[in-house]
């Protein structure tokens, strides 16, 4: 009798051990695998290039040259942020380093571009909150970049062109800009 009720310990604890085996393993199953968002910028690695990049900056805003720039990357090149007067500027650099053009921050509420308003409001991103707002500088050709968050929290960072056209990527297309 006793063997049998050892064999029984031994089999209920066998089974309560590979009960324990599976949830474990469905547990870490349902971790998710988070890989890096190549839109999202992260701080820039390369510090020659961000010295490049720095003096192309100074040369074409020489007024500027003591402001300190925040360098970045990201799949579709690199940008540098940074205030003067108390407004937020970008400079934008293609993946070689070379000029693009310049965006500064502004309220999403105060003189929106109507298309670009009425486009966000019939696109797939209308439900997302709209964490930051910035506007090319270059008065001839409107390009803009939006920071939205959706009701999770998850950041997404979209363009749009002067006709309301939405992209993960920026405008490909390089502008000059008169120097401030």
């Amino acid at each position: 009798m006793k063997t049998s009720n050892f064999k029984g310990h031994i089999a209920f604890s066998v089974f309560f051990f590979m009960i324990f085996i599976m949830i474990i393993d469905v547990s870490f199953a349902q971790t998710p695998h988070v890989t890096p968002d190549p839109y999202v910028p992260t701080p820039l690695t390369d510090q020659t290039l961000g010295t490049e990049m720095q003096k192309d900056f100074t040369t074409r805003n020489p007024n500027m040259k003591d402001l300190p720039v925040s360098w970045y990357q990201f799949s579709e090149g690199f940008y540098g942020t940074y205030t003067n007067d108390s407004v937020l500027y970008m400079s934008r650099y293609d993946k070689k380093g070379r000029y693009v053009e310049t965006l500064k921050k502004a309220e999403w509420k105060d003189g929106v571009n109507p298309t670009l308003k009425t486009s966000f409001d019939r696109s797939q991103y209308k439900g997302q909150e709209i964490t930051g707002y910035w506007e090319a500088v270059n008065p001839t050709k409107k390009t803009y970049y939006l920071e939205i968050t959706d009701e999770n929290g998850n950041p997404s960072y979209i363009w749009v062109d002067e006709k309301g056209n939405f992209s993960s990527k920026p405008n490909p297309s390089k502008r000059k800009e008169p120097k401030k």
